[in-house]
């Protein structure tokens, strides 16, 4: 193992504590180990410093690809290359030595988020058969938060954890999108404990090149690794396995302020990765994990950090005991460099000096006692500045605006205030940037972005500060107001005007602008975002999915995740061809006027549509994927007011026949669908819905519904009188 250097001394202390061998795939016979079995009980407890106990933990799962081909290739080819995910292995830690647990994918997700092997080919698992305890289980269960972002079916088909083991029926499913994945740094201070997310084929190098893999994980996630730099957060990158090798070797790569950067040899596979996710919130080894040849991730973690803490009025919290018989607790004195006056912010959440952790006591004071693992031992910064004791609920607190030296520390109700904002050894305090924008631009056309900076998680000014705007490419950010302020103030916010152009040819969706301010003596900027759409022209230019295929070449068809498809042929039958007129609703709609095998509907997700019409209703031709499903849009009107509107539709297949469709919604109804592999006899429908819409107005703009689960395709859209 490459050891930091600095961790040399200490390492040949924790090298008597040898670790069994792990497996490195599902037929290897495990090693012999030299250690007493591992507790097959309650893992680590909290307060332990074997393992951090990150704020926040991202777990991103990518797929098919072996620790070689990503982080030893030496090809020249622009698609093999993945220079951020190598430059993630220079600023964090990196397993040489990580392997997937078996072959095919799917047991793997199994065994990172569960250790059971209940599943084991790539077949999706029925509800009721997947009954192993589980991390989503234990966390929840123990006070704390789970989430899982993906795409296309897996919010449905993949992952069905039950939320209580045994309970029929009780499922805890993939439960999020992608695009509800936070961009702003308020967004990843509001994620959960730990978050899973698994890119689509595209992304995952499932489906795609290195390079696009490599370019998802710069731009989804960059943003939240800098921040959890700062953050007390931890980023996990690995894979599902590699490409079919008998050795399945995979990177797995973790980057945070606790993860010391370095390459590391132990052998570890997705149930270690797992064992060390549990201890690191005291919670249960299962399934696999209590294996006696499975361990606890250890070598990597950077444990403390040190320097002052340090409240307003200038004062630091201070020992000032001169011997160990002294009892006097801790006080707030003027700040200065003295060794009385640093702190050691372990990631286990306590905060000591000299051997000895600050306690939270029942009069509502502060000592320092014997480390011990107790809740009144642990102290949580927040992203307001604030630092609260979760034993009882309550915020350190400077007690008056200016204390004498000497003057304890208090333990208050948390209020927010100034008083109780501190400078955390290791926690880089949020200070908000907020990126304002209009929901929309036009290419070609020129608004106005505000920016607002405000310090509102520091006890001090912060000097000397610089506000910048990155726009997107071919775009131009023009300051109208400063960019640079000589102090902003605890509480103060100091705004920034920007005008915005766009390009006359740019295309639609979402943009995102990068605004960053620093100040003087900052440990790292501060970052915000803000969002702007430049919409769809029609709803045929935001066609995103094909839906329709010729029953002679299907393989292009893509309306659910599985490669199923409308046939051509069978919707022509119903009188549905390219351009024809479909009279529905009271309105008469045009069908997409595409080739088949092309993109013919839009994956309502939000997209926000240029549309001029006037009319009582707005109709809609469509249908669902998992449903029935239902989403929330909006219509703008010209004169600048919106309206919501929710629309719904029925299952395409009306889940196999399960269900019904409102009466006369039903549009076509074709005999069987298409499959690359020839066509399935099962029914398909299009259906058509509308919703109410102010006849005295007209329409400029539909941001087009995005439903809370599920798929649901538009077709064609109208007004009606």
């Amino acid at each position: 193992m490459q050891i930091p250097r600095a961790r040399i001394r200490s390492l040949m202390v924790a090298a008597l504590l040898a670790c069994a061998a792990l497996p490195g795939t599902a037929s290897a016979t495990a090693a012999t180990s030299d250690t007493t079995p591992a507790n097959t009980g309650s893992s680590v407890v909290v307060g332990s410093t074997a393992v951090p106990k990150p704020d926040h933990v991202v777990m991103v799962m990518m797929e098919n690809h072996g620790y070689d081909d990503i982080l030893n290739n030496t090809s020249d080819k622009p698609q093999d290359q993945a220079p951020y995910i190598k430059s993630l292995v220079a600023q964090g830690a990196s397993f040489t030595n990580s392997y997937g647990i078996t072959h095919p994918s799917l047991p793997n997700y199994y065994a990172l988020l569960s250790a059971s092997d209940t599943v084991r080919t790539s077949d999706f698992p029925a509800p009721s058969s997947v009954d192993a305890d589980n991390l989503p289980n234990q966390l929840v269960t123990h006070g704390y938060s789970f989430a899982d972002y993906a795409d296309q079916a897996l919010p449905t088909q993949w992952l069905r954890y039950k939320t209580t083991p045994g309970v029929p029926g009780n499922l805890n499913p993939m439960d999020k999108r992608q695009e509800e994945f936070p961009t702003t740094q308020d967004g990843f201070a509001e994620l959960p404990t730990v978050s899973f997310y698994v890119g689509n084929g595209m992304q995952s190098m499932h489906d795609g090149s290195i390079a696009q893999g490599d370019a998802f994980v710069k731009n989804t996630f960059g943003s939240y690794i800098q921040w959890a730099r700062t953050h007390n957060s931890l980023f996990v990158l690995t894979w599902d396995e590699d490409d079919f090798t008998p050795a399945n070797h995979i990177p797995t790569i973790m980057v945070g302020p606790m993860a010391e950067a370095g390459e590391y040899s132990e052998k570890i596979n997705h149930y270690s990765v797992l064992r060390t996710l549990l201890d690191m919130y005291g919670l249960d080894h299962i399934n696999h994990t209590a294996d006696a040849d499975v361990s606890t991730i250890t070598d990597t973690w950077d444990m403390s950090k040190t320097a002052r803490l340090q409240g307003t009025a200038g004062r630091c919290l201070e020992n000032h005991r001169t011997n160990p018989a002294e009892t006097d607790p801790p006080g707030l004195w003027h700040c200065e460099s003295a060794a009385d006056q640093k702190w050691i912010r372990h990631a286990d959440g306590t905060i000591r000096q000299s051997g000895t952790c600050l306690t939270a006591t029942t009069n509502g004071k502060t000592d320092l006692a014997d480390c011990d693992g107790t809740p009144t031992q642990t102290w949580q910064p927040a992203a307001d500045g604030s630092l609260t004791n979760p034993a009882s609920g309550r915020c350190l607190t400077v007690p008056a605006a200016n204390p004498a030296n000497g003057t304890p520390a208090e333990l208050q109700d948390c209020d927010g205030k100034l008083h109780q904002k501190w400078i955390v050894p290791g926690y880089h305090a949020h200070h908000s940037l907020t990126v304002d924008t209009p929901s929309t631009v036009k290419p070609g056309a020129a608004t106005t972005v505000t920016t607002t900076y405000t310090n509102d998680g520091s006890p001090v000014a912060l000097t000397d500060a610089s506000v910048s705007l990155a726009a997107p490419s071919g775009w131009t950010a023009r300051a109208t107001s400063p960019t640079t302020f000589t102090a902003v103030k605890p509480g103060q916010s100091v705004k920034t005007t920007w005008t915005l152009t766009t390009p006359a040819d740019e295309t639609p969706g979402a943009k995102t602008l990068s605004a960053q301010a620093t100040y003087k003596n900052a440990k790292s900027s501060d970052e915000g975002t803000g969002s702007v759409d430049v919409p769809y022209t029609s709803l045929t230019a935001a066609f995103n999915d094909i839906g329709i295929t010729d029953d002679q070449n299907a393989s292009a068809g893509a309306f659910d995740v599985t490669g199923h498809s409308y046939s051509a042929q069978a919707l022509a039958a119903q009188h549905l061809t390219p351009g024809s007129n479909v009279t529905a609703e009271g309105t008469t709609l045009t069908w997409p006027n595409v080739p088949a095998g092309t993109s013919d509907n839009v994956n309502s997700t939000g997209q926000k549509v240029e549309f001029s019409g006037k009319g009582s209703k707005l109709a809609f031709l469509g249908s669902g994927v998992y449903g029935p499903l239902t989403g929330t849009g909006t219509v703008t009107y010209t004169d600048g007011t919106t309206q919501t509107f929710s629309l719904g539709f029925s299952d395409w297949t009306l889940n196999g026949g399960g269900s019904v469709p409102p009466a006369g919604s039903t549009v076509a109804k074709t005999t069987y669908r298409n499959k690359a592999s020839g066509p399935e006899n099962v029914t398909t429908y299009v259906f058509s819905a509308s919703v109410p819409i102010d006849p005295n107005k007209t329409t400029e703009m539909i941001q087009l519904p995005k439903p809370a689960s599920g798929y649901l395709h538009l077709f064609a859209m109208a007004t009606s009188s």
